[in-house]
Order: C-alpha cells, then structure tokens, then sequence
C-alpha cells in the first residue's frame, strides 16, 4: 500500500506542475512526464506544486474500490479546483481502463463543493478560504471483480484566477 501511495503521490505531483508556456510545448503525454523549460508557479520561489496531497488510501473489497484522502493547498488566497479519477493500471503500471466513481463525499461538507462528470470523475471546487478538502468515494463495482488490478488515483488540481470564486 505504502508503494502504492508513493507512485500516486509522485504521478500526482508530475501531472499537477504547470508547463511553463514560455517553451515549445511536445506532445501532451511527454510533456506531462518531462515539462520543458521551468515547472511550477513563476511566482514561487521554489517552483513547487501549489498542492499537496496526503493521507492517501484504497482498498478492495467487496468488488469495488474504496478510496480516500485529502488536497491540500500550500498557498493562500486564491479559490481552486481539483479532478479526482480513478483508472485500473497493467504489470507495467500504465493504465489500462477508467474507473467511473460511483459515491463520492467531502468529509467537511459545507467547506467545498462537487459534481459528477459524465466521464466518471469527480471535479472539487473550494473557495479562496478553503485549504484543504478531505474526500472519500467508493468505484464502479469491477465487471470481474476477480480480475483484481492496482489502482490509480488520479487528482489535477488548478488554482482559479484572484478573485475567483
């Protein structure tokens, strides 16, 4: 599980590094993996995403994944989004089919807010004083539900423009 984790966490923070738009941009899966030019905000000093995610967790059981975790912001002041999805990854940890999720719920119901996608995922948005957001959910019931995977959680978030809500 730990392992598990730390993939998510390492994909997570790869794919939440903003190219910069100053360099040619490649194709968009090689640019996610290996961004040109600087990554991060310019007005960082370190670069760094503008979120963290922690307490990372999932579990099979029953044919279904439960998830659960939190997004965290390092800033402040700006109102966010964030995507959550789940996928079902292969051996070689390259993803193989999307998971729709089925439940999902904020732990501090009034702090955000969310919607179901028609494509499975779920998209989080908090005002610019909310931090954090702790979040659960539950998959789709697997078609196989022997045909157990590892899973991927996959989670973009986007800082809204000052003043947005």
């Amino acid at each position: 599980m730990f392992q598990l984790f730390e993939e998510v966490r390492k994909e997570v923070r790869e794919l939440l590094s903003p190219a910069t738009t100053e360099a040619q941009r490649g194709p968009e899966l090689l640019q996610r993996r290996y961004p040109l030019g600087g990554v991060g905000d310019p007005a960082s000093p370190t670069g760094a995403s503008p979120f963290e995610f922690k307490g990372l967790e999932a579990s099979f059981s029953e044919g279904q994944w439960h998830f659960s975790g939190a997004v965290e912001l390092t800033t402040s002041g700006r109102a966010w989004t964030a995507t959550i999805a789940l996928k079902m990854l292969g051996e070689d940890g390259v993803e193989v089919e999307r998971l729709r999720i089925a439940e999902f719920s904020l732990r501090e119901g009034k702090r955000g807010s969310f919607q179901h996608c028609e494509d499975g995922t779920v998209a989080v948005s908090a005002g610019a004083s909310v931090d954090a957001l702790k979040f659960s959910g539950v998959s789709e019931a697997l078609a196989d539900p022997h045909q157990l995977c590892e899973l991927g959680l996959e989670i973009r978030g986007e800082l809204l423009a000052k003043g947005g809500a």
